[in-house]
């Protein structure tokens, strides 16, 4: 068998997984979500759904285009992340320890994303599917939008966790 048709099949097979890891990530959400309490997290919840919907309007852009046959795909790699989460969160009272751990699975996720849709757009660009190609670079840039993101929120907690002395300390003891 020509090794580009087996590039071919297996850039179809895992676009599919990508568009089931997409919706399977939409119902994460919802279930972080309801665990969510502060209203950053929240809002990223939020804006991260929209993000989901616009990245599925290029994947289904792709598989149509491609005339995509695996349409049933298994979406295991991100569940296994999740479970963990939610093994982590289901009984944790402490807000800033479960949003942590949210904000934690939702960067792996993100990661996991970015590398599939980074490798599959190496398959089209090799096997000259350039409108795919061109399409899969707008998921993966905001793909990377969602992980600046994720980032950002996580930046935040750490320096609003700083205390405030700490600072104050450091400088009267630099000596000038």
């Amino acid at each position: 068998m020509n090794p580009s048709t087996n590039y071919q099949e297996l850039a179809l097979k895992h676009l599919s997984i990508m568009y089931r890891t997409e919706h399977q990530f939409l119902i994460y959400l919802q279930v972080f979500a309801h665990k969510a309490k502060t209203r950053k997290l929240q809002g990223l919840l939020f804006d991260l759904k929209q993000s989901i919907n616009y990245k599925l309007n290029f994947l289904q852009q792709m598989m149509k285009s491609m005339k995509n046959p695996y349409l049933q795909a298994s979406s295991e790699g991100v569940n296994g992340l999740f479970k963990e989460t939610f093994n982590l969160i289901e009984n944790d009272k402490n807000t800033s320890r479960l949003e942590a751990t949210i904000l934690h699975s939702l960067i792996l996720a993100s990661h996991f994303k970015l590398g599939n849709y980074s490798t599959l757009m190496f398959y089209f660009r090799s096997l000259d599917f350039d409108k795919e190609a061109d399409l899969m670079q707008k998921v993966i840039l905001a793909e990377k939008a969602v992980l600046s993101r994720i980032n950002t929120l996580m930046m935040d907690d750490f320096i609003a966790a700083i205390p405030d002395t700490t600072l104050e300390k450091d400088l009267s003891n630099h000596k000038y």
